[in-house]
């Protein structure tokens, strides 16, 4: 489906920081950014039209306890 295929490129094909014009543009996953970053968790969503399209937590939002990240997970920003 349309959506499926958005999460898959939201989760698999993050771009790097910066972009070199002539270079290749490596892809990283989430998990593979967050853990480049030392990132426990973090929630993403996608936003359409002023419509939440889909969100999802990734990682956990309290390592001690291992309770992990949720949509609705609250983070300061």
């Amino acid at each position: 489906s349309q959506d499926a295929d958005l999460v898959s490129a939201v989760e698999t094909g993050l771009l790097p920081p910066v972009v070199v014009k002539g270079q290749p543009l490596p892809r990283q996953s989430i998990e593979e950014r967050m853990k480049a970053l030392k990132v426990p968790g973090v929630s993403i969503a996608v936003i359409r039209n002023y419509e939440i399209v889909w969100a999802k937590g990734y990682g956990f939002a309290d390592m001690a306890s291992k309770r992990p990240v949720t949509a609705e997970t609250l983070f300061l920003a």
